[in-house]
């Protein structure tokens, strides 16, 4: 589903961001992150060292990292990333990728047909172009598959809505997209698990004082003396973890009478 592959995307870039809050990424080669970094993003995401390794990439390309003295850094558009929701998500991912199309050829493919392919499209309109990884249909072309533009490189229902900003693009993400929820449930085992995305605000918190396992559509989370330490050394008070647990969200959250 086209919606769950923009889904993962934005949940990989997201979880850059915090990697680079916590870890120093150093460079390796020309702008390149090394094995034991993509490793651990592949490992918290569930994904191959191939995925990780180009969603590095990615958020290199929309400019939420950049090199600074040889290691990689956030950058203030990644601070207004975490600021955003899922639909202000996708449009800043869909405006990346109508500056890569450019203004012509965002207009001719504005009416493209939903299920019609747009790897066919290019190569007919662009038969001496380039078209290899690195080329820039091989951009377009992976930019359309991570931002869910397109599946298996067919357009979706809402291709044309994303490139012409119509308004009908929300009803459409709303109906894609994985809903945001703020439920939590807390086991005797001490893990916590979130059965739906969480609000960043809520995440990032949490993140704080709970180590994470698992990130997903479903993801998991793990409370120890040394996360607790961690978020004690953030600022945060052990009145405040308990009532983030316990009261904060008391309707939506089900703390195990164990924990």
């Amino acid at each position: 589903d086209a919606g769950l592959v923009a889904f993962e995307t934005m949940q990989a870039l997201t979880e850059i961001v915090f990697d680079l809050e916590k870890h120093l990424i150093r460079e390796v080669g020309k702008a390149g992150v090394g094995l034991p970094d993509v490793k651990r993003l592949a490992v918290a995401l569930a994904k191959p060292n191939d995925y990780a390794k180009r969603m590095f990439a990615l958020a290199s390309r929309l400019g939420l990292m950049t090199i600074d003295h040889a290691r990689h850094r956030l950058t203030p558009i990644a601070v207004d990333w975490l600021s955003l929701d899922q639909q202000a998500r996708i449009e800043m991912l869909v405006s990346n990728f109508k500056a890569l199309l450019g203004s012509e050829l965002t207009a001719n493919l504005i009416e493209t047909k939903p299920g019609q392919s747009l790897k066919h499209w290019l190569t007919a309109h662009f038969p001496l172009a380039e078209n290899t990884a690195s080329s820039r249909i091989g951009q377009i072309l992976e930019f359309a598959e991570s931002f869910g533009l397109t599946f298996d490189h067919y357009t979706t229902s809402w291709f044309s809505d994303a490139l012409a900003g119509r308004k009908s693009l929300s009803r459409q993400l709303d109906t894609h997209l994985p809903a945001v929820q703020e439920r939590i449930i807390l086991q005797a085992d001490l893990s916590i698990i979130a059965p739906g995305p969480l609000p960043t605000n809520l995440e990032a918190t949490l993140r704080k004082f709970a180590s994470t396992e698992t990130i997903g559509l479903a993801s998991t989370y793990r409370l120890s003396a040394l996360s607790v330490c961690h978020g004690l050394e953030t600022g945060l008070e052990i009145s405040a973890i308990r009532e983030f647990l316990t009261k904060s969200y008391a309707p939506k959250w089900h703390p195990s009478s164990e924990t």
